[in-house]
């Protein structure tokens, strides 16, 4: 049931659990992720963070053998959704609660045709319309200022770091108010990686940002609230504050080894 109700929580998910073929993969999970804030989760690899991402807008069920239990609400316009009650079909989630993905995925198309096919697809806008809010999307993630003279270009030619802030454009061409990134830097060298995080730093202040990180000192740096994830569960919550403390960061570590 959607419910009209002001909160600054953007996701609220309870006794969460996910499995594929029967194998547990995140369980029992209750949290709050806060509304217009970078919330980053953090965790050994297999400690459940991409499967509770994909969860927010039900790509797991894109993937065979994924089962899901417990309740997650998603706010979007001052609306709760129960987002597996049936009240907002799938294909209005995922426009509204954007994806990028660890590795670049650029269509084999043009850079600017990766922006305009998802707009004819989803919002069937096209023309002029499309172009504007191509613009706009370039330049949100910034890249406008390096491809808009070769935007007939193949997207294949852009380098790793400029594939994924294409990738990260084509997500906000669609308007989302939510957006969920999957170790977006991963595959990226140290200069490309701090130009994504710069990105997420100026987008968490109108967007509300969700990341998986593989680094702490990622985390450190960028994280309103930190996530901590161990065999499935949350096993710690830390506050900017927190974060930003060395000694709290430490037991952080130490916990994780």
């Amino acid at each position: 049931m959607a419910l009209t109700k002001i909160t600054h929580q953007a996701i609220q998910t309870e006794n969460v659990s996910i499995a594929f073929n029967g194998l547990p993969i995140v369980k029992n999970l209750t949290a709050s992720f806060p509304k217009n804030k970078l919330s980053v989760l953090i965790g050994r690899s297999g400690s459940g963070k991409t499967t509770l991402l994909r969860s927010f807008n039900r790509l797991n069920e894109c993937l065979e053998g994924s089962h899901t239990t417990g309740k997650i609400t998603v706010t979007l316009s001052d609306t709760e959704h129960d987002i597996y009650s049936g009240t907002i079909s799938c294909e209005e989630l995922r426009r509204r609660v954007g994806m990028v993905f660890q590795t670049p995925n650029v269509l084999p198309t043009s850079i600017q045709n990766n922006l305009i096919i998802p707009l004819k697809l989803a919002l069937q806008i096209q023309g002029s319309e499309a172009e504007a809010r191509m613009e706009h999307a370039l330049k949100q993630a910034a890249l406008w200022g390096e491809v808009k003279d070769r935007l007939k270009s193949p997207a294949s030619h852009l380098s790793g770091g400029q594939q994924q802030r294409l990738c990260i454009a084509r997500a906000m061409v669609l308007q989302p108010e939510i957006l969920l990134l999957d170790e977006p830097s991963a595959s990226l060298d140290f200069h490309a990686t701090r130009t994504i995080e710069d990105l997420l730093e100026s987008l968490s202040a109108d967007y509300t940002t969700i990341v998986v990180s593989h680094s702490l000192a990622q985390a450190q740096r960028l994280a309103d609230k930190l996530y901590v994830f161990s065999a499935g569960e949350l096993v710690q919550t830390l506050l900017k504050d927190e974060v930003q403390d060395s000694s709290v960061m430490q037991r952080t570590i130490d916990s994780l080894l």
